[in-house]
């Protein structure tokens, strides 16, 4: 290996992060687009103004029916970032010569796309070409249409002699309950009030059986991608912080997610137990951005093709799909977890002080205190909340622990101390106080 070589991998392994540097002032505000009723862990983030913080501008959130209006907001410049725009309106989009691009996976929802049946149509899979001639509300151009598509397909009823009626899923969901239509597609909140008035016909597990894969994608502009890549990579890593939080400490977060998707908690619940959210880690992985997400977004486009939905498919979609920002957050991580590591190899044996984690104390409503710090992954500590007993606490693989206590009026020290195998405190205690109405 000559010197030059060395240097070039030794650049490379110092992080994508010095590489992502914005090439023109912060903007005071950016546009982000997003759908109500479709609850996700980032909207925790997004109410809490935790991406405003972040990212150092004003985020603007602005809500939309459909992905084809997401792609047409981005194209005219009126939206600089889709989160969770499904996969379908981003492949006709970048199809048909719009400049945007996928910069990492939003969700994955099986169950929470499909379509519904009337009950008063009486149609059931014995008699399901009963359909032909009949009229179906569903988006056109989203991923609702696409499985409306395949699903039709597959189960042989003639797609070309179906009435479709462009309608966005709350409205598909309203026209089901008037029997204006016989079926009626969607996804979200709308879904839940379709399958009030009728049945599904597959669930999202046999679709996907037979090949339909169902996730929306965080996309942007080719242009506000290139010219802001730091403030994009501090996008994706406040969004994969809150689906760490989530997957972590899920009802904490439920009440504001529901707030914010414009749900009743319980609805929101509902949908929510029905998504899955790739990690950075995963979204890089061959089963998403490493190569079967550019497969499946040429699949898409090609079947367009043959039903007629679309005029022609790009040869390959690789060019249309960046991981740049997505490495970026996943090698901070990285170098982060590699720090706790180096630095858990040199630390002397015998007692250690509990320097090793931060501690801080936030009074919640009804007398409650939310305690919480960082460590290493898997350190042990023993927290002492006020006069209450001890209780061991362990770092999650975030590196972050937290403790809900209920200590009433007053003012109560809280202790934290490294905790041996046995849970027994050694070396010397942190503390924070902390007073409550």
């Amino acid at each position: 290996v000559t010197d030059e070589e060395e240097g070039a991998e030794e650049a490379m392994e110092e992080g994508a992060m010095v590489a992502l540097e914005n090439k023109a002032d912060l903007p005071e505000e950016i546009t982000v687009a997003y759908f109500l009723e479709w609850p996700t862990p980032n909207q925790f983030a997004q109410l809490e103004e935790l991406y405003d913080e972040a990212l150092g501008v004003d985020v603007n959130w602005v809500s939309f029916d459909t992905g084809v209006a997401m792609s047409a907001a981005m194209a005219s410049g009126d939206v600089h970032i889709a989160y969770s725009q499904g996969l379908v309106p981003f492949a006709n989009a970048v199809s048909a010569g719009l400049p945007l691009e996928i910069v990492g996976v939003a969700v994955s929802y099986a169950e929470n796309d499909n379509c519904v049946v009337g009950t008063d149509a009486g149609i059931t899979l014995e008699n399901v070409t009963d359909l032909e001639g009949q009229k179906v509300a569903v988006p056109i151009g989203t991923v609702a249409h696409y499985k409306m598509l395949r699903e039709m397909e597959h189960l042989g009823v003639d797609v070309a002699s179906l009435e479709l009626v462009d309608l966005a899923p709350a409205d598909g969901a309203a026209a089901l309950e008037r029997g204006d239509v016989a079926m009626a597609c969607g996804w979200g909140g709308a879904l839940g009030r379709m399958k009030e008035n009728g049945d599904i016909l597959m669930t999202g597990a046999e679709m996907e059986e037979i090949g339909i894969k169902v996730f929306d994608v965080i996309s942007t502009t080719t242009d506000f991608a290139d010219t802001y890549p730091a403030l994009l990579a501090d996008f994706l890593k406040v969004t994969e912080d809150a689906n760490a939080q989530y997957a972590d400490d899920p009802a904490s977060m439920q009440d504001v997610i529901a707030e914010a998707a414009g749900m009743d908690v319980d609805a929101s619940n509902a949908v929510l137990a029905n998504f899955s959210f790739p990690t950075c880690e995963e979204q890089l992985s061959d089963a998403w951005l490493g190569g079967t997400v550019q497969t499946f977004v040429k699949s898409v486009a090609d079947f367009f093709v043959e039903q007629g939905e679309l005029d022609a498919a790009l040869d390959s979609y690789d060019a249309t799909i960046d991981t740049t920002y997505l490495e970026a957050i996943c090698k901070e991580g990285d170098d982060a977890s590699a720090d706790d590591s180096a630095a858990a190899e040199e630390a002397p044996a015998g007692p250690a002080n509990v320097v090793a984690s931060s501690i801080t104390a936030t009074p919640q409503d009804g007398g409650l205190v939310t305690i919480s710090g960082t460590g290493a992954a898997g350190q042990s500590f023993l927290l002492t909340p006020g006069d209450q007993a001890a209780t061991v606490v362990v770092v999650g693989e975030d590196g972050t622990w937290s403790v809900d206590a209920g200590l009433g009026p007053g003012t109560h020290t809280i202790l934290l101390q490294d905790a041996d195998a046995d849970g027994n405190a050694v070396g010397t205690a942190a503390s924070v106080e902390v007073t409550l109405e």
